[in-house]
């Protein structure tokens, strides 16, 4: 439950994913990479659907776009999520495939280059 609450109010608060905090959490616990990241994965639609809701509802003046609600736009959201529908099992077949200290690498790689750009969009 702390990992989950972790895990939203980060996610809440950058846009990150909640599997940024999720994954290294679980990993460092004792789960595998790959269990670890399945878990996270089968909290998306529940965390995505509250998310959703939440933006859907809030009023943002600065958004005034035509096919638009709340904070959220459909025209980048929906070609969005049609792509993530149709990547993500790829990217579950590579995970299962690739070894276990590869995809922490990866992962790792992936969090220093996250980090790295928002802190150079933020400072400079």
């Amino acid at each position: 439950v702390f990992t989950g609450i972790l895990a939203g109010i980060v996610s809440g608060l950058s846009g990150l994913g909640g599997g940024v905090i999720t994954v290294p959490v679980l990993n460092q616990s004792g789960i595998n990479i790959k269990k670890a990241s399945s878990i996270s994965l089968g909290a998306i639609p529940i965390f995505a659907m509250a998310m959703s809701g939440f933006y859907l509802l809030g009023h943002s003046p600065q958004i005034d776009l035509e096919h638009s609600m709340g904070y959220i736009c459909f025209d980048v959201s929906l070609p969005l999520a049609i792509g993530v529908v149709l990547a993500a099992p790829m990217g579950g077949i590579f995970a299962k495939k690739l070894p276990e200290p590869l995809i922490k690498v990866i992962f790792a790689i992936l969090l220093v280059v996250v980090a790295l750009k928002l802190i150079y969009t933020n400072l400079l």
